[in-house]
């Protein structure tokens, strides 16, 4: 009854069977220690994953079953899982389960969703609500974001930067000069490793960021608490560490933080603080939305340096 109860459910209410229904495509774990293995090589991917807590004598669960398989064969760049909550009550009890099915939607392994109850349309929305952001982000990049067509130089800066990037994991590169230049710590000094690639001048603005990075929801909702009562302009940067546009952009942004020196720049991974991007409504990267007591005032998607500037000087002046 247990493992072939769609094939049963659909015979009984003289509903066709189909191959989707028959061959499962859901994983479920029965111990707790594959499933906390399995959920940790998780963590280090964008894969959308939704966890079917269930139990063998709940009815709409049962209803469920066959549901969940149609799913999973529907959207392939999902991840289904199935956990019993007898089987593993720790599990069923990290993730506040009270009532039978409940599922849980998780990305780079923090939960982003949930729905409670065997609600088959509401759980096809949150799949396509969670799964569209994935896809939007993994598009090719055009137009100097990650969704939309990109400038021809920005185009042929990243490729060359690309290249660099792959040379540079054995050690060394061979830059535009003849010489070449040691990749080391790609990530946190990106900006200089760009200057140097490309035979620019290094100043200290781009050596030395003055952008404030916050890795913590709660930090940043304090921190933007504080800045309601002030009339500071506040730019923030909505980058992912994937997204060659925001690379390219990232000197730039340490320039006018340097330039600047009156307007607060922040930067927010849209995958670390995912919760802070959907409240923002952030679909591309990079997105710079500029905000003034709490409230916000213009928005920028994609790397427009130009345009990015003429925003920042535009509602910096309406300071003074």
């Amino acid at each position: 009854m247990g493992a072939n109860y769609s094939a049963t459910l659909h015979e009984a209410h003289n509903m066709p069977t189909t191959p989707q229904f028959k061959s499962s495509q859901v994983n479920a774990f029965h111990s707790s220690k594959k499933w906390k293995l399995h959920f940790d090589s998780l963590k280090d991917t964008n894969k959308l994953v939704v966890i079917d807590f269930t139990a063998t004598w709940c009815g709409p669960c049962k209803y469920m079953e066959p549901v969940l398989n149609e799913f999973a064969a529907k959207y392939t760049d999902v991840e289904f899982v199935k956990i019993d909550v007898d089987e593993l009550a720790d599990v069923a009890q990290e993730y506040g389960v009270q009532a039978m099915p409940t599922f849980v939607l998780i990305k780079k392994g923090k939960m982003i969703d949930k729905i409670v109850g065997a609600d088959k349309d509401a759980l096809k929305m949150k799949i396509e609500k969670h799964r569209a952001m994935f896809i939007l982000r993994c598009m090719p990049i055009q137009h100097g974001s990650c969704i939309r067509k990109k400038p021809i130089a920005i185009l042929s800066k990243l490729k060359q930067l690309d290249h660099i990037r792959r040379r540079g994991r054995g050690g060394a590169a061979r830059g535009p000069g003849g010489g070449g230049h040691h990749m080391q710590k790609m990530g946190a000094n990106y900006s200089t490793t760009w200057p140097e690639a490309h035979n620019m001048p290094i100043t200290p603005q781009i050596k030395r960021s003055q952008v404030i990075a916050f890795h913590s929801s709660t930090k940043w909702k304090l921190h933007f608490g504080s800045l309601k009562n002030t009339n500071k302009l506040v730019v923030i940067d909505f980058t992912a560490t994937w997204c060659s546009p925001c690379k390219y952009m990232e000197p730039v942004l340490n320039d006018f933080a340097a330039k600047y020196a009156d307007v607060e720049f922040v930067k927010i991974d849209v995958d670390e603080l995912a919760d802070v991007a959907q409240e923002y409504e952030v679909q591309a990267m990079p997105s710079f939305v500029l905000i003034r007591k709490g409230k916000v005032v213009d928005k920028v998607v994609g790397a427009d340096k130009d345009g990015l500037q003429k925003k920042i000087e535009k509602h910096r002046a309406s300071l003074y």
